[in-house]
């Protein structure tokens, strides 16, 4: 329901990076190879260029769940215009779709939620990101001591971050893909 809201305008790098459906942002999320930093071993140039990799690929990902934030509040916006006895007119909430707007409301339920863990994912991108780039930065300084323990440390944070990123996708897709079904033409009827 959330991208149908807004046809053609998510969708980016991430998209296309993953061979996955275009209605299936798990697969978008998981695109960026995590592996590609599960160790420190080999050179730091070698390493180097996988984390930019990843760092690019998450960059591209953070686009589509931010498209697919405002997606889901697009839909939940067109919803309640739709409900309302006049469409220049948008309710002020789903309480107020009557029972004429039964699975517009059950939809209009679940939106918030899809759009909340989108918008967690987004925040855990954003702190892998943020993990990945110190990661780079402390590559660049292989001679001081222990700075391998400090790579490992902002390593293991960054793909926890990821994780949790994946989780909450697998959590927003469930919801709009709930509230997808509730609407007639959306799959479910």
């Amino acid at each position: 329901m959330a991208e149908d809201a807004v046809p053609g305008a998510c969708g980016g790098g991430a998209r296309r990076a993953a061979s996955g459906s275009a209605r299936d942002p798990t697969r978008r999320a998981a695109a960026p190879d995590v592996a590609a930093v599960e160790t420190i071993d080999g050179d730091a140039e070698a390493m180097r260029d996988r984390v930019q990799r990843v760092v690019t690929a998450l960059g591209e990902v953070s686009g589509d769940l931010a498209c697919a934030m405002s997606s889901t509040k697009a839909a939940e916006l067109l919803a309640l215009r739709g409900g309302s006895f006049h469409p220049s007119m948008r309710l002020l909430g789903n309480s107020q779709l009557g029972e004429r707007h039964l699975a517009e409301r059950n939809a209009g339920n679940k939106l918030p939620d899809a759009g909340k863990y989108a918008q967690d994912a987004y925040t855990s991108v954003c702190w892998c990101r943020s993990h990945l780039h110190t990661v780079l930065l402390l590559l660049e300084h292989k001679g001081v001591p222990d700075v391998n323990v400090f790579i490992d440390e902002e390593r293991i944070v960054a793909v926890g971050d990821l994780a949790d990123a994946i989780a909450r996708v697998e959590l927003s897709a469930g919801k709009a893909a709930s509230a997808r079904q509730d609407v007639p033409g959306g799959g479910g009827h």
